[in-house]
């Protein structure tokens, strides 16, 4: 309800084993973005242009996902993070934080994202 998506985006229905891909509540898929079976897109998630997730990643609500990324299998990506455009997703990235690069690597705390929301970096739950 309430997501968008552009033109040339590719959404994989979930496999036997699992059953089924979520796509959460007001989204953006840019296009050309690939989603894979399997996957769970959280509320408010933006994916950028061209960006690939591979089966089975899980994406936390209102995570910002720039332009031209990759995101391995399996990979869980935290709420409220911000992915610098071209990075490269192996491992899981941890929720309020800022990551970049090819083998994305941690640069700091989404403080935009946490202003957004109202939140103090000195009070979160992780």
């Amino acid at each position: 309800m309430g997501t968008t998506v552009r033109e040339c985006v590719t959404l994989n229905r979930g496999t036997v084993a699992v059953g089924q891909t979520v796509v959460g509540k007001n989204c953006l898929l840019m296009s050309c973005a690939h989603i894979a079976h399997d996957c769970i897109i959280g509320d408010g998630a933006i994916i950028g242009y061209s960006t690939g997730i591979a089966g089975h990643v899980e994406i936390g609500d209102y995570a910002i996902l720039s332009a031209s990324i990759g995101a391995h299998q399996f990979c869980k990506i935290g709420k409220s993070v911000m992915v610098g455009a071209g990075a490269m997703i192996n491992m899981d990235v941890i929720p309020y934080v800022t990551v970049q690069g090819d083998r994305a690597v941690f640069v700091g705390l989404n403080l935009i994202g946490l202003e957004r929301k109202k939140l103090s970096f000195l009070r979160l739950k992780i």
